[in-house]
């Protein structure tokens, strides 16, 4: 409020007062003074006289020989004004209390007596009625594709020792874990959810290849959102593999995952090049395989146990714990088996009761309890399971499995104690145990596949020694020489601060000497060509130390320059880093 247009003798700029003021009468008291009767003689008869018209308004004047009371401190005796027009008021200005300027026209505007216009109702779905939804029907396969000839894989189907039942792997103990049921149940609005497709026609595809891409497009884009409105935008997302950027053998596709799971701030690759999954899965086509072969005959059985060993080698080879199959008709999701200190044993696949791809919950009947376990809910709870906070009471997805030098293969499951023929796992089932340890059901390799077992990968059983075709050398010799060849700066991820490379004589530690040494050669094009490599275990540890010997060629000379060079590999993260490298060129001997 403003202290000067408040102030109680401001008078008013209105020329007009107010209608219902006009006639307003107001007493005000006058004080009266006691004065002596010889100090004036203007009475009123002067006053009418002599004085201004504006004054003649004003009360009659009280002539000197009436009775004055005693001056007191307060006035206690007043006459009032007569026919006096009452003065208008002061506008008192609000200005200043306003921190903003008022619109007028909008406070004067006329109210209506409507009430406002209702908003659209916002759609929303919890995530376990999105996830248990219907999915389009794939059929069969068209055309299926085996793989032909020998060589082509590093694993084999006996490789598959003991297979058990994943029976924590339920809804039973997802509604356990505390705080899950509530984020399922949580309701989500349906424009944060990628749209189902309503179409009820069966799909057929025409390969396996084709199958994979159409389950990425049915399922994937449904769990990717769940674990995003879980876990947030940086969280476990489920594609294709890539390609890999090797070659040989182990990036052959008969060894690689057709799916992987990680975050996508996650950094690590294998050997092969790919990306290094959380969670590891393959597909395969119904007549291939199918969790009924295990009940068929042995030819059937060979069958079903040469796709599990496939699942284990690429979960060995990323160091994850969980991976899955699926097909047209079923999902399957498997979980190593390691003992108390999360080390794993060889050969032990702990696997779920499969989910068939045609279930689904019906709409309302989540609030009875009565839901199933779909594939889409059963993946999603796969990637929280594989998440890098593991759920409470469940195991994390890394799985030290180490380099080939350690050996773990060896580290098999004996029934418990190592003696018994039947066993009772936790769950009560019983499992006749055979040879070595390995279920009794499962047949014994022929001759020749044993044969080709050594000659591809240098052993046969998990408790032979090592071997050195088990080194992943021809992996690392082949990526390292190709990576030199086409961009020498990307050899810096090979090596360590602590790691030393000696080049004719002259030694460079750290990875900065290292690259700045191998980036600065007097020479632009260069060509690698490997004639041996040998490797053999250099400590208990895992590392490996390998020779190569070959020829170079730099620029546009045309004779090639013969080398030997030796690299000692230690093992991190399930892969390796170059500890020692010794470079030095071969010169003819002069005679």
């Amino acid at each position: 409020m403003s202290p000067v247009s408040n102030a109680p003798h401001s008078r008013s700029n209105s020329l007009n007062p107010s209608p219902g003021l006009a006639k307003a009468q107001l007493s005000v008291p006058v004080r009266t003074h006691s004065r002596s009767t010889s100090a004036s003689s203007i009475n009123s008869d002067v006053l009418n006289r002599f004085g201004y018209p504006t004054y003649r308004q004003m009360p009659v004047y009280m002539s000197q020989n009436q009775q004055t009371p005693s001056p007191d401190l307060f006035a206690t005796n007043f006459m009032p004004y007569t026919n006096a027009p009452m003065p208008e008021p002061p506008i008192i200005n609000l200005e200043g209390t306003f921190d903003m300027p008022i619109d007028l026209e909008t406070i004067s505007r006329t109210c209506s007596m409507s009430p406002p216009p209702m908003l659209p109702p916002v759609s929303t779905i919890s995530m376990l009625s999105y996830l248990t939804q219907p999915t389009q029907p794939i059929n069969l396969v068209r055309h299926l594709t085996f793989q032909t000839g020998r060589g082509l894989t590093n694993h084999f189907w006996w490789d598959i020792r003991n297979v058990r039942s994943w029976k924590s792997f339920s809804l039973q103990t997802m509604s356990a874990i505390p705080d899950l049921l509530t984020l399922l149940n949580f309701e989500h609005d349906t424009a944060c959810l990628p749209l189902t497709s309503s179409n009820a026609s069966t799909v057929t595809p025409a390969s396996e290849a084709d199958l994979a891409n159409l389950i990425s497009k049915i399922y994937f884009p449904k769990i990717n959102a769940a674990t995003r409105l879980s876990l947030g935008n940086n969280s476990v997302a489920l594609y294709v593999a890539p390609a890999p950027t090797s070659s040989g053998l182990s990036a052959n596709s008969a060894n690689i995952p057709t799916f992987l799971a990680n975050y996508p701030s996650d950094n690590d690759r294998t050997l092969s090049g790919l990306p290094r999954g959380r969670v590891v899965g393959l597909v395969r086509s119904f007549d291939r395989w199918n969790t009924g072969m295990r009940r068929e005959g042995p030819a059937r059985k060979v069958e079903y146990l040469r796709t599990l060993a496939h699942l284990q080698k690429c979960m060995r080879d990323h160091s994850c714990r969980y991976g899955f199959i699926i097909t047209e008709i079923e999902l399957v999701c498997v979980r190593a088996g390691c003992d108390d200190r999360g080390h794993p044993y060889f050969g032990y696949l702990e696997v779920a009761e499969s989910v068939e791809t045609k279930t689904f919950t019906r709409n309302g009947n989540e609030a009875d309890g009565s839901v199933n376990m779909t594939v889409t809910l059963a993946l999603y709870y796969l990637l929280m399971l594989a998440k890098a906070t593991p759920l409470p009471g469940q195991p994390g997805s890394f799985m030290d499995v180490g380099g080939p030098g350690t050996l773990t293969r060896q580290r098999v499951w004996d029934g418990g104690n190592g003696g018994s023929t039947i066993t009772v796992d936790e769950d009560g089932d019983v499992e006749e145990l055979g040879k070595d340890g390995k279920d009794k059901w499962m047949p014994e390799p022929q001759m020749g596949e044993k044969r080709e077992a050594r000659t591809v990968r240098g052993w046969v059983w998990p408790s032979d020694p090592w071997h050195k075709r088990e080194g992943e050398r021809e992996q690392f010799v082949e990526f390292y020489y190709k990576t030199f060849d086409t961009d020498r700066t990307q050899l810096a991820a090979l090596y360590r601060q602590n790691s030393m490379l000696t080049f004719e004589k002259d030694p460079f530690l750290g990875t900065q000497n290292i690259l700045e040494k191998l980036t600065n050669l007097p020479f632009q094009k260069v060509q690698h060509r490997v004639d041996t490599t040998d490797a053999q275990p250099s400590d208990e540890q895992g590392g490996i130390l390998v020779m190569v010997t070959g020829a170079l060629l730099v620029d546009d000379q045309p004779h090639p320059m013969s080398y030997v060079q030796t690299f000692n590999l230690r093992p991190e993260s399930g892969s390796y880093f170059v500890f020692n490298d010794v470079f030095r060129l071969v010169y003819a001997a002069s005679g």
